[in-house]
């Protein structure tokens, strides 16, 4: 969604650089860039602009930073020198002076003489700690950014930050206060890995970025509930917007900005992964539900357009024109898996199914978009059918049903659109407008718990078999166990594959069933033990369970929320319960006890 300038707006950029003699090619280079990127915002963000470029304690000769900023401030705004924050060049050791970030922005933020009504914005250069330099934050740093934070908040001046070259082995640390900073005023964050091809994309960002009053950022915690459908905006210049989406209703609920344009988004675990698309550039992005700070992690190497997350190989993919790539999220580094796309269509979205079957779409000289599968054992791609919706953006499936959502990128069709495709078909039919209509971008699911859910069943009397389970239908309510947010476990050394034989060997000579007619039912453990027969004690019973559909008939886990066929989930002691809601029928809660034996280690 794009949020349109109607009138031009009037913005104070004032660019401050750090003048200790590691900043000179900063300083330089940046210079040179800002004709160039002046020039092109002109035209892809109009403004009514005023730049002011300004030293920490000196100046660059060569350069644009022909004043200091205690220069500016006593000269031209007149402010009386005793009312300065910023400590006087030789002060401090080395240049630390010259260092002062947070000082800088405090008094640029109080004094600087802002025109009534412009949008005011300050881009910082250093590559050191915030209060007088040093390759490593202490506490001291931390408190002045706290204190510059709340200065430019009160001034309503959004803050931009650059971190330059580094070789401090705790260069991580002062990169968070540089982030910090942007993010709790609106700002962009970036390295010196962003100018890889040079400042003038840079300052641009920059300048279109600081067009608009920033919306204050909290790091109020935001629980993230599974099952939760994500989508974000990218459009030219602008940050990207993180909603919330009601599949039923097509609302869209704002997050909040990120820092930064985002081409797609994908949850590994709780975490929130984007691309950072810029040319043929493209980087690899953690983003923080909270802030909506980017952290960079790495240059992927390829040019890339979806992005999405392989929970049973454990992987990341994107996709590029032609190939899909496996992401190192460590690193952001991509490797090539399969070519996807030959030479009449590119490759566009990606998305897995509960099984990581591969879905992917192309796009061919005819403008159509088509579903696909791939196979990623051998690389092998089968056309399904034609969307029908050649702007679809990203999809991602919920619940097993593929969705997607639409932005017109490459004037293809239409903005805010969300769509329900058949995996059978390919097609795609039109599920609602979304509210607010936006160039959605990427779609992503917050993943359900694998892990720590709580559950509970009807407890067996020591003297009763298995078979007598009875279940209570009254539903009682007991207080909610802490959730553990995720446990990764690597499937390929740790789980084992059932085979269908395997499955139904199981469910007719091992498990005990019971059949749920509609309604809702409450599970728990009545009686029983669980040992070890070199032990004298005895633990509480531990009950596998294997729950699933009559017919393909659904039924709703009440802990989890989720709505599904079929699932497996344990009972672990007898203050566990599991609540069903059964909408049909079930056919068939196998229970599988455990205990262990000398001779039968688990049955």
């Amino acid at each position: 969604m794009s949020n349109q300038i109607s009138s031009i707006t009037l913005v104070d950029l004032v660019i401050v650089i750090d003048t200790s003699p590691s900043m000179k090619d900063e300083a330089l280079n940046l210079s040179d860039a800002a004709a160039s990127a002046i020039a092109k915002a002109k035209t892809s963000c109009p403004s009514d602009l005023r730049v002011v470029w300004l030293g920490i304690e000196g100046t660059w000769k060569g350069t644009n930073f022909k004043q200091s900023i205690r220069d500016y401030l006593t000269k031209i705004t007149k402010v009386d020198e005793s009312k300065l924050r910023g400590r006087k060049r030789g002060e401090l050791k080395s240049a630390g002076a010259q260092e002062d970030a947070a000082r800088a922005i405090e008094d640029i933020s109080d004094y600087f003489d802002w025109r009534e009504g412009a949008v005011r914005a300050i881009f910082y250069l250093g590559d050191e700690a915030l209060e007088g330099g040093g390759d490593k934050t202490q506490e001291n740093d931390i408190q002045a950014a706290d204190l510059a934070i709340q200065k430019a908040q009160a001034a309503g001046v959004v803050i931009h930050t650059y971190f330059g070259t580094s070789k401090s082995k705790h260069q991580e640390g002062i990169k968070t206060e540089y982030a910090r900073l942007t993010a709790s005023t609106g700002g962009q964050f970036f390295t010196h890995k962003d100018t890889i091809s040079g400042f003038s994309a840079v300052l641009e960002k920059v300048i279109c970025g600081s067009r608009t009053t920033p919306k204050i950022r909290t790091n109020k915690f935001m629980e993230l509930k599974p099952g939760t459908v994500y989508i974000q905006d990218c459009v030219v210049n602008e940050l990207s917007k993180l909603y919330t989406l009601d599949l039923a209703t097509g609302k869209a609920s704002l997050v909040g900005e990120i820092v930064t344009e985002v081409s797609d988004i994908a949850f590994v675990g709780n975490e929130l992964y984007g691309l950072d698309a810029e040319g043929d550039k493209t980087t690899l992005v953690k983003i923080d539900l909270n802030t909506g700070d980017a952290v960079s992690i790495g240059n992927v190497g390829f040019a890339t357009v979806g992005l999405a997350y392989n929970h049973q190989r454990q992987t990341l993919y994107a996709t590029t024109a032609k190939q899909l790539i496996a992401i190192d999220i460590k690193t952001g580094k991509g490797k090539p898996a399969f070519t996807v796309a030959d030479k009449d269509h590119n490759c566009g979205e990606v998305a897995f199914d509960a099984e990581g079957k591969a879905y992917i779409t192309l796009i061919g000289y005819n403008k159509k978009k088509l579903l696909a599968t791939c196979n990623l054992d051998t690389g092998k791609v089968n056309i399904i059918g034609d969307i029908g919706f050649p702007d679809v953006a990203s999809i991602e499936f919920v619940n097993g049903t593929l969705y997607g959502v639409t932005g017109n990128f490459f004037q293809l069709g239409k903005d805010g659109q969300l769509i329900r495709i058949d995996i059978k078909t390919g097609k795609g039919t039109l599920i609602a407008m979304t509210d607010p209509i936006g160039r959605w971008a990427g779609m992503a699911i917050y993943p359900q718990r694998t892990a720590g859910v709580s559950v509970t069943t009807p407890q067996l009397k020591p003297e009763e078999k298995p078979e007598n389970i009875k279940v209570d239908q009254e539903i009682k309510t007991s207080k909610k166990e802490k959730l553990m947010s995720t446990l990764t476990i690597d499937t390929k050394t740790n789980c084992y594959v059932i085979d269908a034989n395997q499955m139904n060997n199981l469910q007719q000579k091992v498990a005990t069933a019971f059949t749920f007619e509609k309604g809702t039912f409450e599970i728990r453990i009545s009686g029983g033990q669980y040992t070890y027969s070199k032990t004298k004690t005895t633990g509480e019973p531990f009950v596998l369970l294997w729950i699933y559909g009559d017919n393909d008939s659904t039924f709703i886990n009440k802990n989890t929320g989720f709505e599904v066929g079929a699932t497996w989930t344990t009972l672990n002691g007898y203050n566990d319960k599991l609540t069903l809601e059964v909408k049909e029928r079930v056919g068939s809660i196998s229970f599988f006890e455990v205990a262990q034996t000398d001779n039968n280690p688990l049955r």
